[in-house]
């Protein structure tokens, strides 16, 4: 029998050695289980490997108990885990915290807390007959005579269950319509057992629908079928051949799991599959409760023949039957997660299908450079399905309009003219800025003022509705002034301009249209998005301006006219995927417009000219011959190193210590150090360091040796944060 267990708990750490003690028996690898961490603290946590080797030093403390709750991982999952920790360089025990939703993972600081907090499956009050034959019942029928109410409960109960399992079955306490009264006093007499019995979700039932697939659908979905490699780069708009695949695994009782990078108010593809699959199909979405998430994984962890469909966390969900793994939209940086543990939730999606031996499909019209290289050179196999004529794109010239007196604000007289004749034709438009607020620069003319976040290095922008400069890094306020405080002079020239402002312009322009505006400000909640996506849906708004909350997959149909106010704001960022970024952003927004009017200063831009012409093959090439000379993904691997500290001394002195321990190690492999556009963020200065391996070499040498040197930095800066993305984006 085990005498240790080694205990996984949601924290930045290995897994830690408990006593088995009297739970030796009935634990095993996988299982959750209660334990005490410090004096108080009672945590959930998962066993990860039961042996006979005692802790090095004191005493182990002993497992409280088993949580039945939270289903046993099985061996999928935790190499799924563990490869996670390895891969990305983080503690195993922040894997856990990010898998798993806050219920399957409660904590108390006594027992009472723990209990209050720990997830209760959905379960419901059941009655059933306590004697165990035909004659101990006639008896009990007996001894009622005069307990009438009693006795017509009791008649109630043996009607209402099936004759052949009369002392066998039960039925749900409410369809006996008993009083509480009643039903104590049948249970004193032993007449009857209450007892709560778990809803569990079996096997969905019923015929699988299928979609109807035209002549160069049929071709895509033959060629996913006839695809040899187990990840596949499906190139393409047209969602039936994938959605016919899935059918056919989940017509086989198999499991499928569709992530997608967000999932949209009234998204056209999840309800096309909610109403082809019906229970079959689960949405998991970051929106949802905690409870209903503690629900759903117990209802995938109990019965195979599901579709899970939902954005990154649905990685985590248990499959029984796993055999297709869908990744819609995978050019999106949405799939890497923004803060440690830095995942990247597409390519973690094909290490899962790996692990379960199934299919992996990569899917997108504008696929990642990336995954084309990939593709390309024989890595993934590739399906490109035949397209319709890509959508009209008008590229307009913001400085040839500014000198031909053509520029009207911030719009251009031939977006003006297209948006009269749109809304003439009681058509749609939509606006896109990604920038919100009013004003993205505010400075006084007289003596150069501006106003700046007191935590970030960086100027606030104005937010006019709210009358407040506001840091878009840490979400600090501050009352908008009037005049300069230095100086006294009049500030009535904000610069630049955001989606609230253009919202200012259009109502001026278009007094009778009905304009609505989505951005963060706007969307505080998954309520009020859903309310403007539905007044939109309904043709009660006539005119859209929004930021990248826009650019989503809620679009029920083509728009009359859709715009890109400045491009420029794409096609300027310091980083070598903008020009990829830009060309996705905009591909997918034509896709849901008649015509797409883009306003730029730089219109003999390569990605403008390959966007007028729906060429994604010769920007893609373009972009890889790039990255080819100046080494850059998917010709190297890049590891980003990030220290930060509230002094900004102490920080470069982490930052020397750092480079002068890597420096020998890695060469020239590893950068000098790179101070941020924003260099100090929440009160907190950042610094960091680029690491760049060849594809050739081994990444997981070279890993290691980083974290021999973390582990040296760490020793002597403990004050330092420090943290390491692999794969950045």
């Amino acid at each position: 029998m085990p005498l240790f267990a080694d205990v996984l708990l949601p924290l930045p750490l290995p897994p830690l050695t408990f006593d088995a003690g009297e739970f030796g028996p009935e634990l095993a690898a996988g299982s959750a289980a209660a334990v005490r961490l410090g004096a108080r603290k009672i945590c959930t946590g998962i066993v990860w490997r039961l042996h006979d080797t005692p802790p090095k030093s004191g005493a182990a403390k002993p497992v409280m108990g088993l949580v039945t709750a939270v289903p046993p991982l099985d061996e999928h999952q935790m190499r799924l885990w563990e490869w996670l920790a390895e891969y990305y360089m983080t503690p195993l025990g922040l894997v856990m915290k990010s898998a798993l939703a806050a219920p399957l993972k409660a904590s108390g600081f006594s027992q009472e807390e723990f209990e209050r907090n720990t997830f209760r499956p959905p379960a419901v009050r059941m009655i059933d007959l306590a004697c165990g034959d035909s004659d101990t019942l006639h008896s009990l029928f007996e001894s009622l005579g005069r307990a009438r109410a009693q006795y017509a409960a009791l008649v109630r109960l043996v009607e209402l269950l099936p004759a052949d399992e009369l002392f066998s079955a039960a039925v749900p306490l409410v369809a006996l319509g008993a009083d509480g009264v009643i039903v104590r006093k049948l249970i004193e007499r032993g007449a009857v057992r209450v007892f709560e019995e778990e809803i569990v979700g079996g096997q969905p039932f019923g015929v699988v629908r299928r979609v109807e697939l035209t002549v160069p659908q049929q071709l895509a979905r033959d060629m996913l079928d006839a695809a040899q490699q187990p990840v596949t780069l499906y190139r393409g708009s047209a969602a039936a051949p994938v959605i016919d695949l899935i059918a056919s695994c989940l017509e086989r009782g198999e499991d499928v799991l569709l992530m997608t990078p967000e999932i949209a108010p009234r998204s056209p593809l999840v309800e096309q599959l909610e109403e082809l699959f019906g229970e079959r199909a689960v949405v998991y979405r970051q929106e949802l409760t905690d409870r209903r998430k503690g629900e759903i994984y117990r209802a995938l962890a109990s019965a195979p023949g599901r579709l899970a469909i939902g954005t990154r966390g649905a990685m985590f969900l248990p499959f029984r039957k796993l055999s297709l793994v869908v990744v819609e939209r995978e050019h999106e940086g949405l799939y890497k997660s923004e803060y440690a543990p830095h995942f990247n939730y597409r390519d973690s999606a094909t290490m899962l299908a790996s692990i379960h031996g199934a299919r992996a499909i990569l899917w997108s019209p504008t696929p990642s450079v990336e995954s084309w290289f990939n593709a390309v050179s024989g890595r993934y196999a590739l399906v490109e399905a035949q397209e319709e004529a890509p959508p009209r794109i008008v590229v307009s010239d913001t400085l040839r309009a500014v000198k031909r007196g053509e520029r009207r604000g911030h719009f251009n007289l031939a977006l003006l003219d297209a948006m009269d004749r749109a809304l003439d034709g009681q058509g749609q438009v939509v606006l896109f800025q990604n920038r919100r607020g009013f004003a993205t620069m505010v400075e006084c003319e007289a003596c150069g003022w501006g106003p700046r976040c007191g935590h970030c290095n960086v100027h606030t922008t104005l937010h006019r509705g709210e009358n407040v400069y506001k840091c878009h890094y840490c979400g600090a306020t501050a009352p908008a002034a009037v005049r300069c405080p230095d100086c006294s002079a009049p500030l009535d020239n904000p610069k630049g301009f955001g989606t609230e402002k253009i919202e200012a312009s259009v109502r001026e322009r278009y007094p009778s249209a009905r304009v609505a505006r989505l951005d963060s400000d706007v969307a505080t909640s998954a309520a009020v998005m859903r309310r403007v996506v539905a007044d939109f849906h309904a043709g009660a708004v006539d005119l859209l301006v929004g930021t990248q909350l826009i650019a989503r997959e809620f679009y029920s149909r083509p728009v009359a006219l859709g715009a890109i106010l400045n491009a420029d704001n794409m096609l300027g960022v310091p980083d070598f995927r903008a020009s990829e970024r830009a060309f996705q952003t905009v591909s997918f927004f034509a896709s849901h417009c008649d015509e797409l009017i883009v306003q730029t200063s730089q219109p003999d831009n390569p990605v403008l000219r390959f966007l007028a012409a729906g060429d994604y093959r010769s920007m893609a090439a373009e972009q890889l011959a790039e990255r080819r000379q100046f080494f850059y993904p998917p010709y190297c691997r890049l590891i980003r190193i990030s220290l930060a500290h509230r002094e900004s001394r102490r920080l470069w002195d982490a930052a020397a210590r750092f480079h002068s321990l890597a420096s020998p190690v890695f060469g020239v492999a590893l950068s000098e150090v790179i101070q941020p556009v924003v260099e100090r963020v929440k009160g907190r200065f950042v610094v960091e360091f680029l690491l760049r391996t060849v594809r050739t070499e081994s990444f997981r040498q070279a890993k290691n040796r980083l974290s021999d040197v973390m582990s040296l930095l760490r020793g002597e800066f403990r004050d330092i944060s420090a943290t390491i993305n692999v794969d950045p984006q």
